[in-house]
């Protein structure tokens, strides 16, 4: 996978002592939210919204610091998958 992104590579592998546990993490919350958005618990739902949201804001950071197709990729995909994910009918599904 570290071939696909070399500088992703680069700058992670130094640090990852601190970085590994966190992608861990990462990995735990991500499938808490899946557990729960398939069970339709609105807990679910709502973690879903919020890892969105973060991951907007990443989209417009990287947008914001000139990496502009993969920012507005990001930014638009997130952004139609948070209108999705907050439209009335789909949240009265949850509990």
């Amino acid at each position: 996978m570290w071939s696909l992104n070399r500088v992703a590579y680069s700058q992670l592998f130094p640090r990852r002592l601190i970085v590994g546990p966190m992608f861990v993490l990462l990995s735990f919350v991500l499938i808490c939210a899946a557990i729960g958005w398939f069970q339709r618990r609105r807990w679910g739902r709502q973690l879903a919204v919020t890892i969105i949201c973060i991951q907007l804001a990443g989209d417009l950071v990287n947008f914001l610091r000139g990496d502009w197709l993969r920012g507005i990729i990001g930014v638009l995909l997130a952004g139609a998958l948070l209108v999705y994910m907050r439209r009335p009918a789909l949240r009265n599904r949850f509990d």
